[in-house]
């Protein structure tokens, strides 16, 4: 969840790569979605319901990048459905929708 590559427990904060170019971040159900100032999207951690945004369910240690053909503006993150809003205005979702959580309105992930 840490996005650290690794599995080791922290007791101070440890910074996350070497990028520095950070506008947002928000933490979920163990995972973790940040906006970069370039308008692009990372997610890293736990990956059951598809939170990470990159088209599998496989957990991630590390950061990665969601999608390469939207600039984003704001992020959202809760429990493990997150919801982000284009610099153009539109709003995407993904991850777990077992409740309509992601405004998909087929009640299941």
């Amino acid at each position: 969840q840490l996005g650290t590559a690794n599995n080791t427990n922290y007791d101070a904060p440890v910074q996350i790569g070497n990028e520095l170019n950070w506008k947002d971040v928000k933490a979920g159900n163990e995972c973790s979605l940040a906006l970069k100032n370039d308008g692009t999207i990372f997610t890293w951690g736990n990956n059951t319901s598809g939170e990470l945004g990159n088209g599998t369910t496989t957990n991630a240690n590390e950061p990665g990048q969601v999608g390469t053909n939207l600039q984003w503006d704001k992020i959202s993150l809760k429990d493990n459905t997150a919801i982000a809003i284009t610099r153009e205005g539109q709003i995407r979702t993904w991850g777990d929708n077992t409740n309509n959580e992601a405004g998909i309105n087929n009640g299941g992930a």
